[in-house]
This record gives C-alpha cells, sequence and structure tokens, in this order.
C-alpha cells in the first residue's frame, strides 16, 4: 500500500511538471507584472525600445500577423523560449543583426511562447534586443503548445498545418505563408531562403 501511494504521489508531481513546463505562465504573473504586457499597435512596430529600463511587450494573435505582414515586403517570425539556454537561443541579438542585414526587405517578428517576465527581460537585455517583442495572445490557450496550434490554424493560408509542427522560423508575405524551416535543420537553409525571397527568387511551398 505504502509503495503506491509513493508511486501515486511521485506521478503527480511529474504530472505537475510537465503542466508548468507547457504553461505560458500568464496565470502566475502579479497584477502589476500583467501591466508589462499590451495588446498589439501595429503604431509601435517599428520604434526602438530599451529593456534594460523596462520590460513592456505586446501580444500577437494572427489577426495582428495579417496586419503586420501587408505593411512590410517580408516578415520573418521566430518563436523562442525564454528559459532556453542552447546555443541557438542564448544569444536573440543574433537574430535582429542578421535581419537588419536584408535591409527594409525583412521585418523580424520574435514571439515569445511565455510569459515569464523576468526570463524574458534577462534575455533579451543580454542579447541588446531594441525592438518590439511579442507574445503569443492568451486569447488560444494558457498551454503554448496548443496556443500555437491555434494561431497556425489561423492563418490558414501557405503551408498546411501539419508541417507547422518541428518549425520555429517561418516567412510571411501579404498574409501568407512563404517558406518555413524544419527545427533540425541549421540557420544557414533560412538565411538561403530568405536572401532569395528578397531577391524575388520564386520559392516551392515546403519545407526545405
Amino acid at each position: 500500500m505504502r509503495r503506491h501511494l509513493v508511486y501515486f504521489f511521485v506521478s503527480c508531481l511529474l504530472f505537475e511538471a510537465c503542466v508548468a513546463i507547457n504553461n505560458n505562465a500568464f496565470v502566475s504573473l502579479s497584477n502589476k507584472e500583467r501591466k508589462s504586457f499590451r495588446r498589439f499597435s501595429i503604431a509601435d512596430a517599428g520604434k526602438k525600445v530599451s529593456y534594460a529600463d523596462s520590460c513592456v511587450l505586446q501580444t500577437i494573435n494572427h489577426r495582428d500577423l495579417s496586419e503586420l505582414s501587408k505593411q512590410y515586403p517580408a516578415l520573418w517570425v521566430h518563436y523562442f523560449a525564454p528559459w532556453c539556454h542552447g546555443q541557438t537561443c542564448e544569444d536573440m541579438g543574433r537574430y535582429q543583426r542578421t535581419a537588419a542585414s536584408y535591409g527594409p526587405n525583412v521585418k523580424l517578428v520574435l514571439v515569445s511562447v511565455s510569459y515569464r517576465l523576468d526570463e524574458l527581460k534577462n534575455k533579451l537585455t543580454r542579447s541588446g534586443i531594441d525592438r518590439m517583442v511579442y507574445v503569443l495572445d492568451t486569447c488560444y490557450s494558457s498551454r503554448y503548445n496548443k496556443a500555437m496550434r491555434q494561431f497556425y490554424a489561423g492563418i490558414k493560408k501557405g503551408l498546411p498545418y501539419s508541417r507547422f509542427n518541428d518549425g520555429d522560423d517561418f516567412i510571411i508575405r501579404n498574409d501568407s505563408i512563404l517558406y518555413m524551416k524544419d527545427s533540425r535543420k541549421p540557420d544557414s537553409v533560412f538565411q538561403s531562403a530568405v536572401e532569395k525571397i528578397v531577391q524575388g527568387e520564386a520559392l516551392p511551398t515546403q519545407v526545405w
């Protein structure tokens, strides 16, 4: 009996850990912290910000992204987890520097899957990010995996939904998805695709 209770207790802990890992952390924010998150404003998309002074981010959904895509030749959307310490997500500034090399032809849109404010502020400050960063809108779900699925489904155009499971970088033009990089592929593959789009070359609607 005691062994069964131990198994039950451990299972509950593991279940709670899994739920916490997949939770976007919005419900755990204090009222003061929630004031750091505002609704999407297209007027702020091109403004410079300083996350060292104050951390203010905006929530974004597929309708906002659709509106934004009509203002720029191409959008490069990159999803990231603020707690990630891997080589490709420790320095978020690398994405901003790469996007800057494409000039006005590409607009980088950084989207966090979590509302973990302290981790967001630390990562963005260390990386030297000076553009508006977004968080997946809570209109979808408090579970970020489900929120991302609903976000993808809302876009509707371009790549079929089933191809989005392993990607965190994609390009949108005029409300249509042109390209999505498989997360297992190196960044150079994605950059090559972006360069072709900037140069006006056609890309097949598929994951490379």
